[in-house]
């Protein structure tokens, strides 16, 4: 498929804004179309099929809004009329916005997960992008492709995915790039000590793994550790979850999933960041195996924890992952897990959860996302006093504490193997890493939170 910036097309898309005295008078005459958001309507000529794309009020236009109607004029239209060529005029939406549509567009255009008999096959050959720089349009589409490449891995179900499959994708992933690979099996993890991935991989016949990509652009200017959780399946072992709590849990490796992608775009859009990714993979099976409640786990720093809830997993191999990034120097750490449901209780499906051990650095970062990206996140607090809920009779920390303030006691948890000399955000994207309501991917991945953290590193991180 090629992207062109000129030509013709049997099909034109245009965008409106709501009222626009440019809309052609027959459509306001007969209330048919006034440019409402997401309001479409197809207009069939002799010579040309005319698609009428709404808006809404132009000041009440958001990068999401403008991503959704993306997304859903593609679904509502192009595999039903079977077009090789579309065009779209970008003439009335503004510069800085029309990435979040475009990305919209070639998320929806160019993602072709399936696994049907009968696999949906889309005619479109060329696309035509008129009134926007080609620089947007090529930076809208390297967007969309990392953001597809973690979407595939999160729709991906488990049985297909297994934490050897997911290594084997990484590894081929960047197999023709210049990030460096490197693979532990489980002896390896054994040497090193990384109980916490052992004792959650242990009951499953799928051995666990964890991998460290490296990558060293050639004049780096900043530093960046990325973590992600990459549990390919949650049963929630001993601790089991009910059948509708598991229907998600394939996509319990979404934030290693975003990892990945992370550096699939940093390495195309040569940011000069040098990037540690640490992706400790793991299933949370039952079996004899299967590790307790009640078990004792010892880390490579010193550190015991009582496991009180097999549930709580996500933590225990991501305390592995914290520990041995000590061995990199960094200018800032994120981690990125779908942590806890109790951040979907706070927060909903749409937003996710920002923690971090330097107040300021959590409050911008939410700050941006929320104005400058289609996503959105909130700051949460590491508030001290829950820090006693972890506290254990027997051992130095339990994995989780009472019912309350979940996800404050998950990241108070993860504080607890941060090296103490660096800083560090924590996101936890249990809400929106599936569509659930949030009116994009109809109930399929949506690969946030990669759009506001690759913005934020390119717009922000940098330039501090």
């Amino acid at each position: 498929m090629t992207i062109k910036y000129s030509g013709e097309s049997g099909l034109n898309v245009y965008f409106f804004y709501e009222n626009d005295p440019e809309i052609p008078s027959f459509l306001i005459e007969k209330g048919i179309f006034k440019g409402e958001k997401n309001e479409f309507y197809l207009h069939g000529l002799e010579k040309e099929t005319k698609i009428y794309a709404g808006l809404g009020e132009k000041n009440k236009t958001t990068p999401y809004s403008l991503l959704q109607t993306g997304t859903k004029i593609v679904r509502a239209y192009f595999e039903k009329l079977k077009e090789k060529s579309i065009s779209f005029d970008f003439e009335k939406i503004e510069q800085n916005l029309s990435f979040f549509l475009l990305e919209g567009l070639f998320l929806e255009i160019f993602y072709s997960f399936h696994l049907k008999k009968e696999a949906k096959k889309r005619t479109l050959e060329e696309i035509i992008i008129k009134n926007t720089a080609p620089e947007i349009v090529r930076r809208a589409f390297q967007f969309s492709e990392s953001r597809n490449l973690i979407r595939e891995l999160v729709d991906l179900p488990a049985n297909l995915l297994r934490p050897h499959d997911m290594a084997e994708k990484i590894a081929a992933v960047f197999e023709n790039s210049d990030i460096q690979v490197e693979i532990w099996d489980s002896a390896k993890l054994e040497k090193e000590k990384m109980e916490g991935i052992l004792s959650v991989g242990k009951g499953s016949q799928a051995a666990p793994y964890f991998i460290h990509l490296h990558y060293i652009p050639e004049n780096p200017i900043k530093k960046l550790i990325l973590i992600g959780k990459g549990i390919t399946f949650d049963s929630g072992g001993l601790s089991l979850k009910p059948t509708d709590s598991m229907l998600d849990m394939k996509g319990d490796m979404a934030g290693a999933a975003t990892v990945v992608g992370l550096l699939h775009l940093i390495e195309k859009i040569d940011l000069p960041i040098e990037i540690n990714a640490l992706i400790p993979l793991a299933e949370n099976m039952i079996s004899g195996n299967a590790y307790r409640v009640s078990d004792v786990i010892q880390y490579k720093n010193g550190k015991s924890v009582e496991v009180v809830n097999t549930d709580a997993e996500g933590r225990l191999v991501l305390a592995d992952a914290l520990i041995y990034s000590e061995k990199f120097e960094s200018d800032l750490m994120i981690d990125l897990a779908t942590l806890t449901g109790a951040c979907m209780v706070a927060l909903g499906t749409d937003i996710y959860g920002v923690f971090s051990n330097d107040e300021k650095t959590g409050i911008d970062f939410a700050s941006f996302v929320n104005e400058k990206t289609s996503e959105k996140a909130w700051a949460l607090p590491l508030f001290e006093k829950y820090k006693d809920q972890l506290k254990s009779k027997i051992a130095d920390l339990k994995n989780t504490g009472k019912r309350w303030g979940g996800s404050i006691t998950a990241a108070l948890f993860l504080e607890e193997f941060v090296p103490g000399n660096k800083k560090w955000i924590h996101l936890d994207i249990a809400g929106p890493f599936f569509d659930d309501g949030i009116g994009i991917f109809d109930s399929m991945a949506t690969g946030i939170p990669f759009e506001s953290v690759a913005l934020y590193l390119e717009e922000i991180f940098l330039k501090q």
